[in-house]
């Protein structure tokens, strides 16, 4: 009787043990998840910039390399009424990073680029290991 108390003792402590290590990759899996949802909304906010920027230098004529602020983008007419132009409000990143809006004819940046925070299909960052070949060169 002693010894079939010890192997069920052993054998709720291993299930024990494999519930809670089934509850840590969940919790793993959600975490990912999620990181990948905030990636994906970010890269949203960052289409959303690119094209605000867009729109506001062809409204207003703007050359490349002319700098944008926030103001420029939430109340571009200065009447004072934030959100009266290309955006409603200021965007955020959701896992808390910040958003560098560049030039005119530069992408926008997310400080969390290195977690998949980066535009679609734009500029690829210095260092990825990416290559661009001028047009010219590639005949």
């Amino acid at each position: 009787m002693k010894r079939f108390l010890t192997v069920g003792i052993l054998l709720m402590g291993g299930l024990a043990g494999a519930v809670a290590q089934d509850v840590g990759t969940s919790r793993t899996l959600e975490t990912t998840a999620d990181a990948k949802e905030h990636a994906r909304t970010c890269q949203v906010n960052l289409s959303k910039i690119d094209g605000s920027k867009e729109q506001l230098a062809l409204e207003y004529r703007l050359q490349n390399g002319t700098e944008v602020t926030w103001i420029n983008l939430l109340d571009p007419a200065a009447t004072g009424k934030l959100g009266s132009g290309y955006l409603r409000a200021k965007l955020k990143c959701p896992s808390g990073g910040t958003y560098s809006l560049k030039p005119i004819g530069k992408d926008p940046l997310c400080s969390h680029a290195g977690m998949g925070h980066v535009l679609p299909g734009g500029e690829p960052m210095a260092g990825d290991g990416s290559t661009t070949v001028p047009a010219t060169a590639a005949r």
